[in-house]
């Protein structure tokens, strides 16, 4: 987890500000594992492998764990060799690739990471 990332979240239970303890930082100061201890009501959320975790593991991948592992490519417009994913991410969304330039991306719980796979691969574009 990028520490400005601080800047950009909030406790989900009460909006306020999240400070974090890091217990362990990578070679690029990234935080990969602490805990996020809301300033407001004092719940608190750990970060493990780098990834802020707000809700349980069971509310998430226990349902979707073998979805995502057995058909972990199967909307990968980069893997399928399809324009899908791009049409649908476009369509939806409305934001262009000049538009995202410049822009903070977050990925919270996207399954396997369709529109992520679109997102890198405009974003590649723009700085080739």
């Amino acid at each position: 987890m990028h520490p400005r990332l601080l800047d950009l979240i909030a406790c989900p239970a009460c909006l306020r500000a999240l400070s974090c303890v890091p217990s362990a930082l990578d070679d690029h100061g990234m935080i990969m594992a602490g805990a996020l201890k809301c300033m407001g009501c004092g719940a608190k959320y750990p970060v493990e492998s780098g990834i802020p975790r707000f809700v349980e593991r069971e509310n998430y991948a226990l349902s979707f764990g073998y979805q995502w592992n057995r058909f972990k490519y199967a909307q990968l417009d980069s893997w399928n060799a399809t324009k899908l994913s791009e049409k649908r991410w476009c369509s939806e969304t409305g934001w262009t690739s000049e538009w995202l330039k410049g822009k903070w991306v977050i990925e919270i719980g996207c399954g396997a990471g369709r529109f992520l796979d679109v997102i890198f691969g405009t974003i590649a574009t723009l700085w080739a």
